[in-house]
Order: structure tokens, then C-alpha cells, then sequence
């Protein structure tokens, strides 16, 4: 009879013990981020982009992790921030100032129900490129033939436009050398035209112009063409 009050004694103890005992911490849930360079190389000057995706484990299924700020670094050093939206998600930026091999790494510091993570990725900076110039382009180089009765044929290279694009073509004719007029524009597209008002026999002189929203290129080439 002793025996069995003192096991029910223990057991009653035990109990009030486990009552009484604190709850267990909740552990933190674990954080995931992904991200992927827009673009592994880049040149010098510009900016590297990236899209990133912040996770965090459920019982079951990872989950977006909105409203987190997260720290961008290139190398070991801050460059930036930004917050996740409702999605988990954020665009992060940081400029291309070295050429040479880098790391950008996101990440995010953790509270008390996230773990902390992070995420690197490496990527280029390419030696930047030279603005282009803006100017008038450079003058068509021009070639000329007589192919058939009253048509005068003539046929251009397309000319670097020197950083503002071509907008079209100005042929100039005249029946003395270097004494020319407007004769007739074509189109950006263009790199040959047809003569048909000329008179057989005739040698006719022409040079072609290009233009952009610059101005005007100087003039090509003269070339003399005999119409038939």
C-alpha cells in the first residue's frame, strides 16, 4: 500500500513539474534566397541587376517572406538595399565601377522568427566602350554607270551616322564639274537611285550627301556619267 501512494505521489509531482515548466522556444524558420543576375558581364559604367527571391520554410511548403530589407555588397562592401514585396520579391542594383572579377552577395540579417541568410553570385566588368560621337555622318563613297537608254544609275556605301542615325540621302547633279544642285532625297534605307531626266549624250556629274538629325554629311565623291 506504501508502495503504491508513493508512486502515485511521484507521478503527481512529475506532473506539476511538467505544468509548471516553461514552454519550449519556438525555433526560428529557415530563410532561402535566390537570385540570378541579369547578366554575368557588363561594362564598365553600367549597372549590375538582379532579381531576388526571399523564402521561408513552413511545416510543408517554402513560402515568400515580404516586408524584409536585404543588403546588397559587391567585394565585402555595402553598395545598397532594398525590401522584399508582398511576393518575396526585389530588384537589386549595384554600378560596374572596376573592370575586372566581382561578387555581389544579398542578405538578410534574420529576426526572431527568421533565420538569417545569405546569397552570392560572381560576375564581370568589362572595359567600358566609347560614347559614341555626335556628329553629322561621314560622306558616302559613290560609284556611278549608264546601264541602259536615259537612265543614269548610281549606287553608295552606307557612311558611319557618328552616333545619331541616318535619316536619308541628298543626290546633287550638275552638267559641270563640281557646279552641282538638289536633284532629289531618298530614304534612309536607300543606297542606290536612278537618273531617268537626262538627255543622251549628255555627261552628267553627281555627288550624294547624308544626313541625320545632326545636319548634313560633306559631299561624296564626284562621278561623271555619259548618259546613253
Amino acid at each position: 500500500m506504501a508502495r503504491r501512494l508513493l508512486c502515485v505521489a511521484v507521478g503527481m509531482a512529475v506532473g506539476l513539474a511538467l505544468i509548471a515548466a516553461p514552454a519550449t522556444a519556438k525555433s526560428a524558420a529557415v530563410t532561402k534566397i535566390w537570385f540570378k543576375l541579369d547578366d554575368h558581364e557588363v561594362a564598365e559604367g553600367d549597372e549590375v541587376v538582379s532579381t531576388v527571391l526571399v523564402l521561408t520554410r513552413g511545416r510543408i511548403f517554402w513560402w515568400p517572406l515580404g516586408g524584409v530589407e536585404l543588403t546588397v555588397s559587391v567585394d565585402g562592401v555595402k553598395v545598397g538595399s532594398a525590401t522584399t514585396n508582398i511576393l518575396g520579391l526585389a530588384r537589386v542594383s549595384a554600378p560596374a565601377t572596376v573592370e575586372g572579377e566581382h561578387t555581389m552577395e544579398v542578405s538578410y540579417a534574420g529576426d526572431a522568427d527568421h533565420k538569417a541568410a545569405k546569397r552570392s553570385q560572381g560576375f564581370t566588368v568589362l572595359p567600358g566602350k566609347a560614347p559614341p560621337l555626335e556628329g553629322v555622318p561621314d560622306a558616302p563613297a559613290l560609284v556611278g554607270e549608264a546601264p541602259v537608254l536615259g537612265l543614269n544609275y548610281l549606287q553608295w556605301v552606307v557612311p558611319a551616322d557618328n552616333g545619331s542615325p541616318i535619316t536619308g540621302y541628298r543626290v546633287y547633279r550638275g552638267t559641270t564639274s563640281g557646279q552641282l544642285s538638289f536633284l532629289f532625297a531618298k530614304g534612309p534605307a536607300a543606297f542606290s537611285a536612278d537618273d531617268v531626266q537626262v538627255n543622251s549624250g549628255t555627261m552628267y556629274f553627281y555627288v550624294v550627301t547624308a544626313v541625320n538629325d545632326v545636319g548634313e554629311s560633306a559631299w561624296s565623291n564626284e562621278v561623271a556619267i555619259t548618259a546613253l
